[in-house]
């Protein structure tokens, strides 16, 4: 799934790899996490995007559930512990991408200090 690609569907994967990657304007990628029994598409579903900010690339082909929108939107408003569940997925994807970006922030420090950037 490409950036700016509707999300007409959540998938909810049983096994596999997939990595969600941040797009820049001149083409170049960078891995913000990677995901197995949860992904990207379920975290910006479940806080009401229309369509995807990241490109997700399958790093490990597995199997996955599939609910379309509208159906993760009715659950989300009518099964409080489902809502609860999706939340507690976006916590962890955010904490994921937190630790993501500072390594890369020290590992860019750690560069620049010897000269390399």
């Amino acid at each position: 799934m490409d950036a700016d690609s509707p999300l007409d569907h959540v998938f909810f994967p049983d096994s596999g790899v997939v990595s969600a990657v941040a797009v820049y304007a001149d083409g170049s990628i960078i891995e913000m996490a990677t995901m197995g029994r949860r992904v990207a598409r379920l975290c910006q579903a479940a806080v009401g995007a229309k369509s995807s900010s990241v490109r997700l690339l399958v790093q490990i082909p597995g199997d996955a559930a599939k609910m379309s929108r509208a159906a993760f939107t009715r659950a989300m408003g009518s099964m409080p512990s489902f809502q609860h569940l999706m939340y507690a997925y976006v916590q962890a994807f955010l904490e994921q991408v937190v630790r993501s970006v500072q390594r890369c922030t020290h590992l860019k420090q750690a560069a620049s200090t010897v000269g390399c950037l």
